[in-house]
């Protein structure tokens, strides 16, 4: 099974992040609630997937985008959803992004998606 990272400053998002996964059959989850921590669990865990904050403490989730890319598959988890912003992110590298609030479902489609390299 894949092993995730939850980049997120905010307990209730990783919280609730962390149930969706684990509904969806993923257990293995590590967490980063900073972008300097997220750049430091990526190296050290290497994991399959990264679920990015845009907004984190000491170094914001584009920062992380900008060091992580292009080898991390990573979705970023964002309330600004504009296309300006999302353009910039894919650019950067990004596999993807969700906006907040998000369904459930369509969160798992992505990972599950971004996981088996159709996307």
């Amino acid at each position: 099974m894949a092993k995730i990272l939850i980049a997120e400053d905010s307990s209730f998002m990783r919280n609730q992040l962390t149930e969706i996964l684990n509904n969806a059959g993923f257990s293995d989850i590590i967490y980063a609630q900073d972008g300097q921590e997220a750049i430091e669990a990526y190296r050290k865990e290497e994991p399959d997937l990264v679920l990015l904050d845009v907004v984190m403490p000491r170094l914001n989730g584009i920062d992380v985008l900008k060091v992580l890319a292009p080898q991390a598959k990573i979705i970023m988890v964002t309330v600004v959803g504009s296309k300006s912003m999302i353009g910039e992110l894919k650019s950067i590298g990004a596999s993807d992004y969700i906006t907040k609030p998000f369904d459930p479902k369509t969160l798992v489609k992505k990972v599950k998606e971004i996981l088996n390299n159709k996307k």
